[in-house]
């Protein structure tokens, strides 16, 4: 199967027929890591030579709304107090009678 260009690398002839046919003699989390490393390698390469430009998000236009004079704004409301009830309870023995 053939993989997506993005997870392609740079190496020679011999790596890549290496790797092709199976013939590198590593075990899979050996090879997963080389690999691993060698599409970053060249994705670094890539980057550092102007091939791939990652850009960069501009930061968003913040825009303040002016404020209303004093005498315009409204009266923010004072919460609310709730007096709860207060209840009395009965004792009861510790020994339930």
């Amino acid at each position: 199967m053939k993989a997506h260009d993005i997870a392609g690398f740079f190496a020679d002839d011999k790596c890549h027929m290496a790797y092709d046919l199976h013939t590198h003699g590593l075990t899979d989390a050996e090879i997963s890591q080389a690999l691993l490393k060698a599409v970053i390698g060249t994705w670094v390469i890539l980057v550092e030579d102007g091939v791939i430009v990652i850009p960069i998000d501009p930061q968003p236009v913040r825009t303040i709304k002016e404020r209303k004079p004093r005498d315009q704004r409204k009266a923010v409301p004072q919460p609310r107090v709730i007096k709860w009830p207060s209840r009395k309870f009965e004792k009861k023995p510790v020994d339930g009678r």
